[in-house]
This record gives C-alpha cells, sequence and structure tokens, in this order.
C-alpha cells in the first residue's frame, strides 16, 4: 500500500512538472507549437 502511495505521488509530481512546462510554453503562441494547448487541457483535466 505505501509502495502504491509513493508511486502515486511520484506520478503527480511527474505530471505536474509537464503541466508546467506545457503551461510555459502555451504563454508563447508565437513559437508555433500549436498542438499545447490541448495538451494543456488535457493535462489540466487528469491532473484534477
Amino acid at each position: 500500500m505505501y509502495l502504491a502511495a509513493s508511486y502515486m505521488n511520484y506520478f503527480y509530481n511527474r505530471s505536474s512538472s509537464i503541466f508546467f512546462i506545457a503551461s510555459e510554453y502555451c504563454v508563447h503562441p508565437q513559437d508555433g507549437i500549436m498542438h499545447l494547448p490541448r495538451f494543456r487541457r488535457e493535462s489540466l483535466s487528469a491532473v484534477s
């Protein structure tokens, strides 16, 4: 049970980092990365 909790905590932290990076890229739409806003929306629904 503890191992599962540790794994979920690690996965949550990893997802938060990916979400943060995606949100940073979304601030700069002039970079031409058009798929990241969709990725950000999916990440938000996955985390919450």
